[in-house]
């Protein structure tokens, strides 16, 4: 989808003499104590994937006083060079939102799975839990020691660092990064699973 802006002058839309007679300028102005002469709107809009649908995506409204009076040519030709940096800037903080979003669904989702995860960073340190994951710390059948993931029982945890280290050099197989360990409660054994 494309990003475009245009401007539209208030002056332009709407003569004197009818603005006079608005309800803006007779009611809401006096009680808001606005003294709204011309208004410059920017509008910034997104192309759908549909053909000759768009979105508002934002809008840059600046307004002058009555004193001022309405905007000249010099004021325009300014908003129209703000205006590619007001698109980019609307650009940029649509995505990081879907992006944000995006991630809050990926996690509601993780921690309504009955089995732990974690993601594990190249360093070693754990960077995410999910729900069930803290589960298994808090029943202590895994550990986090210096930030990093180990399992209680040390025969295992060795299993688990080597599938670890294997999976951050991209060498993991499934025969390598998959194993059986009891659980320290005596509950049922842990299927774990170690994968890039």
């Amino acid at each position: 989808p494309g990003w475009f802006s245009e401007h539209t002058l208030g002056a332009a839309l709407l003569e004197e003499r009818e603005r006079q007679k608005t309800f803006f300028v007779n009611e809401l102005a006096p009680i808001a104590h606005l003294e709204t002469r011309d208004i410059l709107a920017t509008f910034v809009t997104r192309s759908s994937e549909r053909p000759g649908q768009k979105a508002t995506a934002g809008a840059l409204m600046i307004y002058s006083n009555e004193s001022q009076g309405p905007f000249d040519a010099q004021e325009v030709a300014l908003i129209a060079k703000i205006r590619p940096h007001l698109v980019r800037a609307l650009e940029m903080q649509t995505r990081l939102e879907g992006a944000r979003i995006n991630s809050e669904l990926q996690l509601s989702l993780l921690d309504r799975l009955a089995s732990g995860v974690w993601l594990i960073g190249r360093d070693g340190e754990v960077l995410l839990a999910s729900a069930g994951a803290n589960a298994l710390h808090d029943r202590g059948d895994m550990q986090l020691r210096d930030g990093r993931l180990h399992m209680a029982d040390s025969d295992y945890d060795r299993l688990l660092q080597r599938a670890i280290g294997l999976a951050k050099s991209g060498l993991v197989s499934q025969t390598d990064g998959a194993f059986l360990a009891p659980s320290i409660t005596g509950g049922r054994p842990l299927n774990v699973v170690v994968t890039p």
